[in-house]
């Protein structure tokens, strides 16, 4: 499991790319992302990785489109940090 550091507030599993945990008044909290969701995109592309959205963060955003898998429907959450 990783951890998405304070930018964004999830606990990922690395693997399957599903948040196992959402971290308290965090950018994803706020934005409504959930345990149990899968990350599968980012800024409208596929999302592949763990690492890939390290990346992402750590040029330091303002704001992103998260697409997650939630009950089987796709969902994009705008996050802002």
């Amino acid at each position: 499991m990783q951890r998405s550091g304070p930018r964004l507030g999830i606990v990922l599993n690395d693997d399957s790319m599903i948040v196992r945990d959402v971290i308290p008044r965090s950018a994803a909290s706020a934005a409504g992302v959930r345990p149990g969701d899968r990350l599968v995109g980012l800024n409208g592309s596929q999302l592949y990785g763990p690492g890939q959205l390290q990346s992402f963060l750590s040029s330091n955003p303002n704001s992103a489109t998260i697409t997650v898998r939630r009950n089987r429907q796709m969902h994009d959450i705008q996050v802002t940090f």
